[in-house]
């Protein structure tokens, strides 16, 4: 069975989608849901309506958003706006593995030292550490490293 979303024509190349469960409005005639199910493509491009196939969303991305278009055929899809997955989390002892691999655990654990007692309760108890977290972001540029040599952590982390 192909999930597909329902989409109504307002204005020349403008759609909205239609709510599953809905009426559906076309010319002042209310129109009940079951027409999308029931209903072949033609009679209901007739009223302005499309069933849309649901976009393939790559794998290492998620959808930031989507809107409809009609392609070069003239065929309603969906355009979805992508944006990659954050970065899987990796566990304190694959971190601290990955710090002691590339010569920093030391200078890394040196700075946390120095830092108020929160920072220090996030190294020593967290249950997993994430790319974006803020005190992984200071702690790499304390110690004069880039976005691209914290990649590369994780990265080596992940191998762990």
């Amino acid at each position: 069975m192909t999930v597909f979303l329902v989409v109504k024509e307002i204005a020349a190349s403008g759609f909205e989608e239609v709510q599953p469960g809905s009426s559906i409005l076309v010319d002042d005639i209310l129109h009940p849901w079951q027409i999308t199910e029931l209903w072949p493509d033609a009679d209901l491009a007739a009223l302005g309506l499309y069933r849309v196939p649901l976009a393939d969303i790559p794998a290492g991305n998620t959808m930031r958003g989507y809107s409809f278009a009609r392609n070069a055929d003239g065929a309603v899809e969906m355009v979805v706006q992508l944006e990659p997955l954050p970065p899987a989390p990796v566990t304190p002892r694959q971190i601290r593995l990955a710090l002691s691999q590339i010569g920093l655990r030391k200078e890394i654990e040196d700075w946390v030292d120095t830092q108020d007692i929160v920072v220090k309760d996030s190294w020593m108890f967290a249950t997993e550490i994430t790319r974006d977290n803020p005190l992984v972001i200071a702690a790499c540029s304390a110690v004069g490293k880039t976005d691209e040599d914290l990649d590369a952590l994780f990265a080596l982390a992940r191998t762990l």
